[in-house]
C-alpha cells in the first residue's frame, strides 16, 4: 500500500537496504497476485532482496494480522535479520485506539500501537507511526512514485473501514 512504498523509499534514501517481504493472502483473487507482482518489481526497482509467498488465509483481518507477523519472523530468523520495520501510520494509531474501545479493551488494550517492541529476538518499528495518512501521500506524489490500494480498504464490513470511512469523518 502507500505507506509501505513510503517507507521502503525514504529507507532505500537513507542509505537502508531492506529486505522486503510481502505475504499474499489471496483474498482479492487477480488483484492479489497483481499486489504481489507490484511488490517483486518494486523491490527489483531498488535492488533490494525480496521474499514474497503466498498463503491463503479466512478473511479475518486477526487471522491475517497473525499469518503476516508469522511470515515476518520466519524470513528474519532465515535471514538473519534483527528489525523489521511496519509501515502503520498515526491514522492507524487512532483507528486502533477506536477499535479497541469499542471491543471494550481495559487501559493496557487502549495503549495504541506500539512504535517499537521486542518479539522474540526480533524487534519491530513502526517508524511512520507519527506521520499522518495524507502526509505519506504528499511524500508519494512528490516522488512520483506509483502504489497500490487494497480494495478490501474500502469494505465496511470490516470494522476498522467502518471506523475510517463512517465514525472518523463524524469525529
Amino acid at each position: 500500500g502507500p505507506d509501505s512504498v513510503a517507507m521502503l523509499d525514504a529507507l532505500v534514501r537513507l542509505g537502508h537496504r531492506p529486505h522486503v517481504c510481502h505475504l499474499n493472502h489471496k483474498l482479492r483473487g487477480k488483484e492479489s497476485d497483481a499486489d504481489a507482482e507490484f511488490v517483486r518489481k518494486l523491490a527489483g526497482k531498488y535492488g533490494l532482496p525480496a521474499t514474497i509467498r503466498a498463503q491463503r488465509v479466512k478473511s479475518d483481518e486477526n487471522a491475517c494480522r497473525r499469518a503476516r507477523l508469522a511470515f515476518f519472523e520466519q524470513i528474519a530468523k532465515k535471514t538473519g535479520i534483527l528489525t523489521i520495520a511496519l509501515a502503520h501510520t498515526a491514522d492507524d494509531q487512532v483507528e486502533t485506539l477506536l477499535m479497541r474501545l469499542i471491543r471494550g479493551a481495559g487501559v493496557d488494550g487502549l495503549a495504541g500501537i506500539w512504535p517499537e517492541r521486542q518479539m522474540g529476538k526480533l524487534r519491530v518499528i513502526r517508524p511512520l507511526l507519527q506521520v499522518r495518512r495524507a502526509q505519506v501521500t504528499e511524500y508519494l506524489k512528490a516522488y512520483r512514485l506509483e502504489w497500490r490500494e487494497d480494495s478490501s480498504n474500502t469494505d465496511r464490513r470490516f470494522l476498522r473501514n467502518r471506523i475510517r470511512h463512517e465514525l472518523l469523518p463524524l469525529l
